[in-house]
C-alpha cells in the first residue's frame, strides 16, 4: 500500500506541474505553452506541487475530526462557485484572490481524498476526486495568471539589447528561455522577451 500511495503522489505531482501550467497560459496564450521547458516544469513542481502536497498530507491527518469534510466539502463548493460569471460583478477586486486561495485549498483536499481512497483500498471517490482535481489544478493555475495580472506596480527596470534606454516593466512571470512582462508604455500588453533581448534587469524596492 505504501508503494501505490507513493506511485500516486508522484503521478499527482507530474499531472501537477503540466496542468497548472496549462491553467496559466490557458489566459495568457496557450501558443506560449509551447516555450516551457522541463526546468520551467521542475520549478512548477518547487512552488506549486510541492505546497499543494504539504496541504494535502495536512488534511489526509485530519480527517478524523468530525468537521473536516463538511468544513472542506464548503470549500470545494465556494471554490468552483466563484468561477460563476456573476460572482466577478458580485464581488470586485476581492474575487480573484479568493479564487487564488479557494482552489489551492480544494485542490489539497483532493489530493488527501486520493491518497485516503489508495490507503484505505476504498475506490467509490477516487474516479470524481481525480477529475475534480484536474478541474481545480487547472483553475489554480488560471487564478495565479488572473493575481499576476492584477498587479499594478511597474517595479522593474529592464536595459534591452535594442536600446539603452532603461524601461519600466512588470514581470508576469519567468522561464527558462524569458520573461513575460508588461510595459508601462503599453499597460495593456503581455510583451514575451527572450533572455538574449534582455541585457540588464534591476529590481526596485518601491514600483511605480
Amino acid at each position: 500500500m505504501v508503494a501505490a500511495i507513493t506511485a500516486a503522489v508522484a503521478f499527482i505531482a507530474l499531472l501537477g506541474g503540466v496542468f497548472y501550467n496549462f491553467g496559466y497560459f490557458y489566459s495568457l496564450d496557450l501558443n506560449w505553452f509551447t516555450f516551457l521547458s522541463y526546468k520551467d516544469y521542475l520549478a512548477s513542481l518547487v512552488f506549486f506541487v510541492a505546497p499543494v502536497l504539504v496541504l494535502g498530507l495536512i488534511f489526509l491527518l485530519l480527517c478524523k475530526w468530525r468537521y473536516f469534510y463538511a468544513l472542506t466539502g464548503l470549500v470545494v463548493v465556494i471554490g468552483l462557485a466563484l468561477w460563476w460569471p456573476e460572482a466577478d460583478l458580485l464581488g470586485g477586486r476581492f474575487v480573484t484572490p479568493a479564487k487564488y486561495v479557494a482552489s489551492f485549498v480544494a485542490t489539497g483536499y483532493l489530493i488527501a481524498v486520493i491518497l485516503w481512497s489508495i490507503g484505505s483500498a476504498n475506490w467509490r471517490a477516487l474516479p470524481v476526486a481525480s477529475i475534480f482535481l484536474i478541474i481545480f489544478i487547472v483553475l489554480f493555475g488560471n487564478a495565479s495568471y488572473r493575481v499576476d495580472i492584477a498587479r499594478t506596480s511597474f517595479d522593474t527596470l529592464i536595459v534591452t539589447d535594442n536600446s539603452d534606454q532603461p524601461q519600466h516593466v512588470r514581470i508576469l512571470r519567468d522561464i527558462d528561455e524569458g520573461s513575460f512582462l508588461v510595459k508601462e508604455q503599453a499597460p495593456d500588453q503581455i510583451v514575451f522577451m527572450s533572455s538574449d533581448q534582455i541585457k540588464s534587469r534591476t529590481k526596485q524596492l518601491t514600483g511605480r
